[in-house]
């Protein structure tokens, strides 16, 4: 990148800020990664939990016929 005129100290200062934005862009990327793993692993959960309910309402579901056919 040009120097565009600046001192050495404003020169540091920008190498300096140019650095730091590429390494909380990295983290950025980071994180963006884990959180989308993370939502991924959640909806897959989410998913199981909503089989056994399903099941477990069959389940209610023949058990009040039972109880039904007891009356």
């Amino acid at each position: 990148m040009a120097n565009l005129g600046l001192g050495p100290q404003a020169s540091r200062e920008a190498s300096r800020l140019r650095l730091q934005a590429a390494s909380t862009s990295r983290a950025l990327g980071d994180g963006h990664t884990l959180l989308s793993q993370q939502t991924q692993d959640l909806h897959e959960e989410l998913a199981r939990e909503h089989l056994k309910v399903g099941a477990l309402e069959y389940e209610l579901q023949e058990l009040r016929g039972q109880v039904t056919n007891y009356s």
